[in-house]
């Protein structure tokens, strides 16, 4: 996906790049074209969307990291012991 992202805000995701990303992973480019256009799982994407909202994700990378009704947010690049320290706080809760 990195090699074919032009930038941010720059109208880069459309058909054609979304179309050369499923060739460079080697899809089925009617299959995908198909389930794309035909908005299967849109409901889905909005849904999922919402909750990123709802939980505050504003940047990418963004990292959720659940432990039953507990959620940690971890956003950018960080260190793996970033993530460790959150695994290692729910493992001893």
């Amino acid at each position: 996906m990195y090699n074919n992202w032009a930038g941010e805000k720059t109208g880069w995701v459309n058909q054609k790049s979304l179309d050369k990303f499923a060739t460079t992973v080697s899809l089925d480019l009617g299959t995908f074209d198909k389930c794309l256009s035909s908005n299967t799982y849109e409901q889905k994407v909005m849904d999922n969307y919402k909750f990123g909202q709802n939980i505050g994700v504003d940047g990418t990378p963004s990292f959720i990291i659940f432990s039953g009704t507990q959620i940690t947010k971890i956003v950018g690049a960080q260190p793996l012991t970033q993530f460790q320290q959150v695994i290692d706080k729910f493992q001893s809760s």
